[in-house]
This record gives C-alpha cells, structure tokens and sequence, in this order.
C-alpha cells in the first residue's frame, strides 16, 4: 500500500487562490490509499471563486473536526462519499457559497457535531436526512440567508441544542420549537414560515426567544390545562412583525414570571391582549409595545400594566392611527426612566400630551416621534414637575416640531429647563436657553 500524503499534516487551508478549479489527490497516491493525509484536523476553502469541486470526502482523515468552505461562488455540491461523515467532525461551516445546491446529508454528520452554520447559500433549496438521536454534543444550528431553502429538518432528535438562529430564509414554511434543551431562540425574516411552539412544557429552559417578521406565530400547549408548573427561565420575549397573529393566548403570562424584556410590536393583525397580561411580570424592565390592527380604538391589555409600576424601566409605545390619546393607564408607571412615543399619527389623536405625564416623577429621557397632529406638549407646570428629565428628543413631529424650535416657538419656554434636546432639524444635543 501507498504511503499517506503528509502524514503529520493536521491543518490545510486554501485561502484566496482565485484560478484554482479542482483539487485532485495525486493519482500516484489514489491507487493504494484510503486516506490521504490521516492525521487533519481543520481544513478550510477560503475565497477560491472558481473552485466547482473538491475531493472526495474519503480521502480525509476521519480525524477531521473543524471543516471551513467560505466564498466558493462556483461550488455546486459537496459529496459525502461515506455513511458517517469524519466521525469527529465537530464544527461545519459552510458560507457564501452562492451556487451550492446540496450538502451532505444531516443523517451521516458526525455523532461528535458541536456546531453547524450555514450562510449566504441562495441555490440551497433542500437540507436532506434528519438530525440523528445520537447528535448528543449538537448545541449550536445556524442557517442564514438561504433564499430558496423551503425546509430544515426535524429538531426533535437534537436534545442537546442550546442555540438556534434561523434568518432571512424567505421560503422555509415550518419551524417547530419543542425542545427542553433550547437556550436561545432567534427566527428572523422568514416571511412564510409559521412558527409553532410547544411550550413551555418541552422548553422550559428558555432563555431568549426571539420571532419577527415571519407569517404566523402560534403556542400549541394548552395554557391554562394541567399542572401548574414552576416559572419558566424565559427573561427575552420578542414578537415583530409576525403578520398573521391576532391574539396573545390567555395564559402565557403564566410562564412569565422572569421576564425582563418584552417586545410585542409591527402585528397588523393583532387585536387582543388579555386584560389580566402584565400581572405578574414583577421582572420587566423593558416593554416595547403596539403597531396593531387598525381597526383598535383603544390599546389592548393596558387594563393591568399598573402592575409594572415598580419595575419598568423603559417604554415605546407604538401607534395607529384610529387612537386619539396615549393611554391613561401608563401615568402609574412611576419608575420610567425611559418613555419613546411613536407613531401616533391618526388626524383625530390629541393635539396635546396629557398633564399626567408628569406623574411620570423618574423620566430621564423622552422622545416622541412621528406624531403627525401633535402640537403642544404638556402644560409647563407640568413638564416642570419632571426634575430627572434630562433629555428631550422630538421628530418627525412637524407642528410639534415647529412649537419647539428657537425663537418664535411658543413651545420654547416649557422645555427651556431640560439640559439637553434633539428637535426636529436642529438635531444637537445642546443648553437650551
């Protein structure tokens, strides 16, 4: 039998080599060797444009753990060539391959896998196999701008997965989420997925769920049946933009207890959030909320945000147009450090803020954006009474704009106390005076 290629070799990187086409193994070694170089680690395709294939994957040693293909815009597959592919291998990345239409099948990677990522492969249309029972180390999924990916196998063999990020895969329709093990969750600009959660029973110890812009959203535990179980991990909930939900099932907030952001926003569809939601988010520090059906006339849920009164450090509240006021209920939110108004822009809402906004005794900053009828801000009196204001920022606000400018602006002299504003096209952060 033929000697091994290199037979100490453990690393190979072939970076920037813009002609390159194919990388063959040696003929004279190919005839009586299994494998060519038996002792690689890591080997890396960095920036090799033109390269359409590379060697057989049984050429390698099955010492392999790191495998890198970046930037190889004419690579149109990669071959497995054995059932298990490098029985070590622990990292895949495979990036910028624009013309890549195949991968090795989920079903022969490795037992030892620890992380795949997947980036920037447009002609990828399918990920075939499924993710196998004995991925025991498998903790870490990417796959990202994948325009024509349809599908991602099933994750339910993957009892070990932490973190799971999936974005910009137009196509992909069904993401299911039932995993104990999830950490954290983040699915981004999917717009035809449906996203189905089964929580929190099979992911109780979620960290960090991220959902926006994708088509629906939908929890499938029943909420409110069986036993009450012990508070989730859950401290991130974001919720954008997700077109075709219209309700925030009763219950959820049952499994909320040690949220400290959340964010519920951009949902057109959206018309109901229970009355009795923000009891028991003792936790929550940052709430960005609204952008909902157009059909509402009064902001959904709002009946119970008192309860976050002595932990809600900030706020953006996002309007339509059918609402003609800020909701009375956040004047009880006395530990805002933090108030964004935006997108109030209806021709029927107030031309004035309302005076209990100085009951708001915490407010450091303040910024009120893209209210199109909005002329006046609270009374000075009023404005006055918020001593920790130390910042005001106004945009896209032409009257409010207009009443706040220097010289004539008959705003002027209620916001003349605050050290520093951003108002309108003077955009600087200066002494009123």
């Amino acid at each position: 039998m033929a000697a091994a290629l290199c037979p100490a070799l453990k690393r190979v990187s072939l970076k920037h080599m813009n002609n390159l086409m194919e990388w063959k193994v040696p003929e004279a070694a190919a005839g009586g060797m299994e494998v060519a170089f038996p002792c690689l680690e890591e080997l890396e395709f960095n920036r090799c444009p033109k390269l359409k294939r590379i060697p057989t994957m049984r050429h390698f040693s099955s010492k392999l753990v790191r495998l890198t293909i970046r930037d190889c815009d004419a690579l149109s597959h990669i071959s497995g060539g054995v059932q298990a592919l490098f029985p070590l291998l622990e990292e895949l990345y495979i990036e910028r391959c624009r013309e890549l239409k195949s991968i090795p099948s989920m079903s022969h990677l490795s037992s030892k896998l620890l992380r795949l990522t997947i980036r920037h492969c447009d002609a990828l249309s399918d990920m075939s196999g499924e993710f196998q029972a004995s991925m025991t180390s498998f903790k870490y999924l990417t796959i990202e701008y994948c325009s024509n990916l349809a599908s991602i196998p099933s994750l339910q063999n993957c009892t070990a997965l932490k973190v799971l990020s999936i974005s910009k895969c137009s196509k992909v329709v069904p993401i299911i989420l039932e995993l104990h093990s999830l950490r954290s969750v983040s699915i981004r600009s999917c717009e035809e997925a449906c996203v189905r959660i089964r929580w929190p029973l099979s992911c109780a110890n979620l960290e960090d769920l991220k959902i926006e812009h994708c088509r629906e959203l939908i929890f499938d535990d029943d909420l409110h049946g069986g036993e009450l179980l012990p508070s989730s991990c859950l401290q991130s909930l974001v919720i954008m933009r997700c077109e075709y939900l219209k309700s925030v099932p009763d219950g959820l907030e049952r499994r909320l207890h040690s949220l400290v952001r959340l964010d519920i926003s951009g949902c057109p569809n959206l018309s109901h959030i229970p009355e009795e939601f923000f009891r028991g988010l003792n936790q929550l520090e940052v709430l960005h909320i609204g952008g909902f059906s157009e059909e509402l006339e009064a902001f959904p849920g709002m009946n119970s945000i008192h309860h976050l009164s002595g932990s809600l450090k900030e706020l953006k509240i996002i309007g339509w147009k059918k609402l003609k006021c800020l909701p009375n209920q956040l004047q009880h939110l006395i530990s805002l450090t933090k108030l964004k108004i935006y997108g109030f822009n209806g021709e029927e809402f107030a031309e004035a803020l309302p005076h209990w906004l100085a009951n708001l005794s915490s407010l450091q900053e303040l910024t009120i954006s893209e209210c199109q009828n909005l002329k006046y801000l609270p009374s000075s009196t009023a404005m006055q009474r918020l001593s920790k204001l130390t910042l005001l920022n106004i945009r896209s606000c032409p009257h409010l704009d207009r009443n706040c400018l220097k010289g004539s602006g008959s705003e002027r002299s209620t916001i003349s106390h605050i050290p520093s504003s951003n108002i309108g096209v003077e955009r600087n952060s200066s002494k009123n005076k």
